[in-house]
C-alpha cells in the first residue's frame, strides 16, 4: 500500500471482491483500518460482480467487531447496499444466526434496513429467521421491526406467523402474539390459509392450542378462498385428534360450515374415503350430518361412491332413504358405482335394501348404459367428472355445456392427427361465482378418470396437456402454471388452434391474436407426433363449444402460409 496507495487498493478479482472483503471475510479489522486509511470510504462501498459488499461479507461472517468499524466508517449508505437479488446484510446475518451482527445492523439501519425484501421471492429478514429456525434473531428483529415487520407477506402471502405454525414453533407464536397481537396471527396467504390452516395442515396440536389460547374459535372458523375451513382440511387427512380438538372449541356449528360447494366436512371425509372420520362426525354431531346435499344435490353417500368402506357404512347408517337421494344429474349412489367400474359394489349395496334395492339399481344400470351409448356418438364427451353434474345440449351453434361446482373435463371424439391443423371455439355464455375455465388440448396420455377429481387440462405431470385459463389467468402445462395477461368476460369467443405441423398453439379472443394470445404454446410432442384431442375444463359456469358442427365460426383460425388449412374438429375422423 505504501507503494502502490489508492490505486492498488481499489483493485479487485475476477468476481469483483477487493482487499476489503477479503478482510471482511476473517474479520480482520487491523487489515481493514488500513486500508480504510489508504482507500477511504470509496474503497468499503466497493461491490463484488454480485453486488455483495464488506459490510455484507462480515455480516454473512458474524465478525461484529469488524462489522462495527465498517459501519463506523461507510455509515448507513454502506449498510443499506444490497446483491443484485435484494438480500441485504441484515438478511444474511440473520440467515447465519448471527443475532449480535443483526442487532448492530438495526441500530444503524433500523426499520428501514429490515423492511427490504428479496427480489424474486418477497421473503424478509423475518421470513429467513423462521424459515431456519433462528429464535433469538427473531428476538432482535422483533424489537426493532416490530409489528410492521411481522406483517410483511412473501410473494405467496406467507407471513412469518404462518411459517412458525406450520414448524409449530410454539415460543415464536407466543412472541408475535405479543408483539403483533391477534391480528398477526390471523393473517392470510394468496390462497386464504392463515396459521391455523397450516398447522392443521401439519397436525400442529400445541400451535393449535395456542391459536385458540389467544384468538379463540373465530380463527378456526376462518375459510381458505375455496371456502375450506380447518375441519375439511382435518377430515381430508384423517385427523381425528384435530377434529376432536375443533369440537371441543366450537361445538357442531364449528364441524358443519361449508365450503364454496356447499360441502361441510362430512362430505370431504366420504370424497377422501374416511369411514373412522364419519364413524367421529356421526357420534359427535348425529346421522343427519349423513343426509346433507352439497350444491350438486350430492349426498355423502354419493360423495363417497368409490370408497367401498364409506359406502358401507353410510347406507347403514343412513337407510333406505339416504339410499333413495339423486343428484341434481338424476344419479344416485348406484349410478356412480356403476360409471366407476364398481358393479360389484352395488351388488353388495343393493342386496342390503332387498326388493327396493334391487330395483333402484337395474334403472341406474339402464340410464348409465344409456348415457354411455350417447357419450359415445356425441361431438363431446365427458373426460373426467361425473356426467350428471355437467348437462351437455347440442344445437345449430354448438354445444352448450352447463358445468356445475364440480370441476369436469369434455374432450371432442375427433382428433387432429400427425402433420394436421384443427380450429374450435369456445363461447363463455355464463361466469358463475368462483368459475374456472381451462381451454385447450389434450393427447391419448391424459387419461380419463371416472368421477371427481381437482386436476382439469394443463395439470398433468405427464405433460400430455395443454391450456389457457384466463379467469386466474394463467398458461398450464405439465401441471405448471405461468402468466397469461388475459382476462376473460361473458360473452367472449376463445379460438383454439392446434398446429401440429408445426407444433404450436395459438389462441383468440374475438378473434384478436395479438399478444398475450397467439402462439402460446410450443408443442412438446413426442416422437411420433400424437395427436390432439380438443379439450376443455370447467366449473360453475355455461359454455358453447363449436366443433364446426354448429355451423360457421365466429372468427377465423390463425392464417396459414402454405400447406394445411385448419380442418374443424367436427370434420375430423375419430382417432380414439
Amino acid at each position: 500500500l505504501d507503494v502502490g496507495g489508492k490505486e492498488l487498493a481499489l483493485l479487485v478479482d475476477k468476481n469483483g471482491f477487493s482487499c476489503a472483503h477479503k478482510a471482511a471475510v476473517f474479520g480482520n479489522v487491523e487489515a481493514l483500518q488500513l486500508l480504510a486509511e489508504v482507500g477511504g470510504k470509496d474503497l468499503l462501498m466497493v461491490t463484488s460482480e454480485k453486488q455483495a459488499s464488506c459490510a455484507f461479507v462480515a455480516a454473512e461472517k458474524g465478525h461484529v467487531v469488524a462489522l462495527r468499524f465498517l459501519l463506523e466508517v461507510g455509515g448507513k449508505e454502506l449498510l443499506m447496499l444490497a446483491m443484485k437479488d435484494g438480500t441485504t446484510s441484515a438478511y444474511v446475518a440473520t440467515q447465519n444466526g448471527h443475532a449480535q451482527a443483526l442487532r448492530l445492523l438495526c441500530e444503524v439501519g433500523g426499520k428501514e434496513l429490515l423492511m427490504k425484501v428479496r427480489t424474486k421471492s418477497g421473503i424478509s429478514c423475518a421470513h429467513t429467521a423462521m424459515i431456519r429456525g433462528k429464535k433469538e434473531a427473531m428476538r432482535v428483529l422483533c424489537e426493532f421491526g416490530g409489528k410492521e415487520l411481522l406483517a410483511l407477506a412473501d410473494n405467496t402471502g406467507r407471513t412469518p406467523a404462518i411459517i412458525a405454525a406450520a414448524n409449530e414453533n410454539l415460543e415464536m407464536l407466543q412472541l408475535f402474539y405479543e408483539v403483533g397481537g391477534k391480528e398477526v396471527l390471523m393473517m392470510v396467504d394468496k390462497e386464504g390459509k392463515s396459521c391455523a390452516h397450516v398447522a392443521t395442515n401439519n397436525a400442529r396440536m400445541s400451535a393449535l392450542q395456542i391459536l385458540a389460547n389467544v384468538c379463540g374459535k373465530e380463527v378456526f372458523m376462518m375459510a381458505k378462498h375455496n371456502g375450506e375451513t380447518c375441519a375439511h382440511i382435518a377430515a381430508n387427512l384423517g385427523e381425528l385428534d384435530v377434529l376432536q380438538f375443533l369440537y371441543d372449541v366450537g361445538g357442531k356449528d364449528m364441524l358443519m360450515i361449508e365450503d364454496h360447494r356447499g360441502r361441510s366436512c362430512v362430505h370431504t371425509a366420504a370424497l377422501c374415503g374416511r369411514k373412522n372420520v364419519l364413524q367421529f362426525l356421526v357420534a359427535a354431531c348425529g346421522k343427519e350430518v349423513l343426509t346433507g346435499l352439497d350444491m350438486t344435490g350430492a349426498s355423502v353417500l354419493n360423495t363417497g361412491a368409490k370408497h367401498w368402506p364409506v359406502c358401507e357404512y353410510a347406507a347403514q347408517e343412513g337407510g333406505i332413504d339416504l339410499l333413495r337421494i339423486a343428484d341434481d344429474g338424476g344419479w344416485t349412489a348406484f349410478h356412480r358405482m356403476l360409471y366407476a367400474d364398481k358393479a360389484d359394489w352395488t351388488a353388495d349395496l343393493a342386496s342390503m335394501f332387498g326388493e327396493e334395492g334391487a330395483k333402484m339399481l337395474e334403472t341406474a344400470r339402464t340410464e348409465v348404459a344409456k348415457l354411455m351409448t350417447q357419450q359415445q356418438e356425441a361431438q363431446l364427451q365427458v373426460l373426467r367428472g361425473w356426467p350428471s353434474t355437467v348437462r351437455m345440449v347440442a344445437g345449430e351453434k354448438g354445444t352448450m355445456a352447463t358445468f356445475s361446482v364440480d370441476l369436469c373435463t369434455v374432450r371432442s371424439r375427433g382428433s387432429c392427427p400427425n402433420g394436421s391443423r384443427a380450429y374450435y371455439e369456445v363461447e363463455i355464455v355464463k361466469m358463475e361465482q368462483h368459475p374456472k375455465f381451462r381451454f385447450g388440448f389434450v393427447s391419448k396420455r391424459f387419461l380419463p378418470i371416472q368421477g371427481e377429481t381437482s386436476k382439469g387440462v394443463g395439470q398433468e405431470l405427464s405433460k400430455a396437456d395443454w391450456a389457457v385459463d384466463g379467469v386466474d389467468q394463467c398458461k398450464w402445462h405439465g401441471g405448471m402454471a405461468t402468466e397469461y395477461a388475459c382476462k376473460w368476460k361473458e360473452g367472449d369467443v376463445i379460438g383454439l388452434a392446434c398446429d401440429i405441423a408445426l407444433g404450436k398453439m395459438h389462441v383468440s379472443v374475438n378473434g384478436d391474436y395479438g399478444t398475450p394470445n397467439g402462439a402460446v404454446f410450443d408443442f412438446e410432442v413426442r416422437q411420433e407426433r400424437e395427436a390432439l384431442f380438443a379439450a376443455f375444463s370447467a366449473q360453475s359456469g355455461q359454455l358453447r363449444c363449436n366443433l364446426g358442427e354448429g355451423g360457421p365460426f365466429k372468427h377465423s383460425p390463425p392464417d396459414v402460409y402454405g400447406g394445411l388449412a385448419y380442418k374443424p374438429f367436427a370434420d375430423i375422423a375419430s382417432h380414439d
